[in-house]
């Protein structure tokens, strides 16, 4: 996996955090000094940082076409009116390889670099799509603002994957630079071509109120305290010029698969799916900024595993990606409910026009509708009649929507809801999402219950509050969510086999509080909820408690904590 400079250190298979820094100019001097090794390349910093090149304006220009803003605006609004996942770049077809554009510099006797500048004049941003990419050890791809090599992306043999494509983060500004750093005798090791350049013309590091809607609702207010696990599942996606929000799954073997879902319209397909760039994280670091997020954190490239469209009823698609998340970034997998029940409530997590991310609620029952209440498709969707708080909107589409109890039910569809309306959404059922097709290709089955246990519901799994549980070898309990709680949590356990099973809550003398159940029970993923009564229908006061699981074959507990 890349990194975003800190400043430009590489750190193995990981996108590590921060922004990009400046450069002390101590530091600098330092490293110009050094400028007559190969250090800095072993160092993992931009040759344009510890080598003395050629100056940058002699260095040839790849200048990709203008956008024309007003035009694309115009566009848009057609685009959005059809339902097509929202643009921010046009993308430019090129063809360019080091043994044709650019230009070769001697770094010393071992170690070569070549440079080319993209620009597109009056762009706020560009992104580059390597069709073909492949890097020996101790080469180095770098991408940064021709301005600021500081702040550069940088690749290496750890970014080389299976379908041979390399597809970047967004870079600010009108102009960067591709920089490839490799060893003298390693010429024919390597594989470079740059296949598409995508000239943005959407601001997207704005503040307020040159943002999304006025009635969204950062995730960091405290709106979003009772779904903090449920916001680290989801994330802006991008292909390369268009923009949608996807979100992490987790399946029954509960192994941390990097399993991503979206909306099928977002147009990943099996062609485009290594383009797919995933960034985390993505949000205001204050309630009611609407802005001041970064996009650091970020992966590329994935494989593309089933989708089915919205005309056969559900419009879903799930990828793998290329690498888990980095685990310093609290990415967690989220739970869903393959049932057919309609929820009593609801939350939707997504980026609004591509912007920070936003919280939405509905507080009243879901609706099982056609499309907008007129195409006669073959199965209804979930309809979110009018959102009582927040909204959604272009970006928006392929996000979750969680049920009353922080299951996943379904995905963004389509809708025309916003800050200045009552309109609908519709979101595609995962309960239909499951069966989808029929094959493999078209349905979730196959991919989130590859150990056959067919469970109606599946809790979240956070890996950075815990290791993954070990379902074959033992009943499990599962931390309760949310936790600590007020008036409601869902207790979700695993049962190895079928047999006599019994969930109670103890006080921590060990005293019994209350039986939620004691019956015959199912093997597999299974979770009920309790609303914080005991067994005489009394709130109980606040404080730690003990849930213990009486299974066939082991007894399990786990503490959960009730605050009033």
């Amino acid at each position: 996996m890349a990194t975003f400079a800190e400043p430009c250190r590489r750190a193995r298979r990981s996108r590590r955090g921060a922004s990009p820094a400046l450069i002390p100019l101590a530091m600098l001097a330092m490293l110009l000094a050094v400028a007559s090794s190969h250090a800095g390349v072993r160092d993992g910093w931009p040759a344009a940082l510890t080598h003395r090149l050629q100056p940058l304006a002699t260095v040839p220009v790849y200048a990709a076409p203008l956008v024309d803003v007003a035009a694309r605006r115009a566009e848009d609004e057609g685009r959005g009116r059809l339902g097509l996942p929202l643009r921010f770049a046009i993308p430019d077809s090129v063809g360019l390889s080091p043994a044709d554009a650019g230009v070769w510099e001697d770094l010393d006797a071992n170690w070569r670099v070549w440079r080319l500048r993209v620009a597109s004049a009056g762009a706020l941003s560009l992104n580059l799509g390597f069709r073909h990419f492949w890097l020996p050890e101790d080469a180095r791809l770098c991408v940064y603002p021709a301005a600021d090599p500081a702040a550069a992306l940088i690749f290496d043999a750890g970014d080389n994957e299976a379908h041979g494509q390399l597809w970047t983060p967004v870079v600010p500004g009108d102009e960067l630079v591709i920089e490839l750093t490799v060893p003298r005798d390693g010429d024919g090791d390597w594989r470079l071509q740059l296949a598409v350049v995508n000239v943005g013309y959407r601001d997207f590091l704005a503040d307020a109120p040159a943002k999304s809607g006025w009635c969204n609702i950062d995730v960091v207010c405290p709106e979003g305290d009772a779904w903090r696990d449920e916001i680290q599942t989801v994330a802006r996606i991008s292909t390369g010029s268009l923009l949608c929000t996807g979100f992490m799954v987790n399946n029954t073997a509960r192994d941390a698969r990097p399993l991503l879902m979206t909306a099928d319209h977002c147009g990943i397909t099996a062609s485009n799916a290594a383009a797919l760039v995933v960034y985390w994280n993505y949000q205001s670091p204050t309630c009611g900024q609407q802005g001041g997020g970064s996009l650091a954190q970020f992966q590329t490239g994935s494989t593309f595993l089933a989708g089915w469209n919205a005309a056969l009823g559900t419009d879903f698609t799930l990828v793998e990606l290329d690498d888990q998340p980095d685990t310093t970034w609290h990415v967690a997998y989220a739970g869903w409910n393959r049932g057919t029940a309609d929820p009593s409530s609801a939350a939707g997590i997504h980026h609004p026009s591509g912007d920070e991310k936003s919280i939405s609620f509905e507080d009243d029952p879901l609706l099982s509708t056609s499309y907008m209440d007129v195409f006669p498709l073959p199965v209804p969707y979930l309809r979110v009649e009018d959102w009582d708080a927040g909204t959604t909107e272009g970006g928006s589409s392929g996000s979750p929507l969680f049920d009353q109890n922080h299951y996943v039910v379904g995905q963004l569809y389509g809708g025309w809801a916003s800050c200045d309306n009552d309109s609908s959404d519709y979101y595609g059922r995962f309960s239909v999402s499951w069966d989808g097709g029929g094959t493999p290709s078209t349905r979730l089955r196959d991919w989130l219950d590859p150990r056959g246990t067919r469970p109606v519901t599946l809790p979240l799994y956070a890996p950075y509050r815990e290791p993954p549980p070990a379902p074959d070898s033992t009943n499990v309990l599962l931390p309760n969510v949310p936790n600590p709680f007020r008036t409601q949590t869902m207790i979700s356990f695993f049962l190895e086999r079928p047999g006599r099973a019994r969930l109670s809550v103890h006080d921590l003398g060990g005293r019994l509080v209350r039986v939620l159940f004691d019956e015959e029970r199912d093997a597999g993923d299974q979770a009920v909820p309790w609303d914080g009564l005991d067994g005489a229908g009394r709130r109980v006061p606040s404080g730690a408690y003990v849930l213990r699981l009486d299974g066939p074959g082991a007894t399990v507990e786990r503490k959960v904590m009730v605050a009033r």
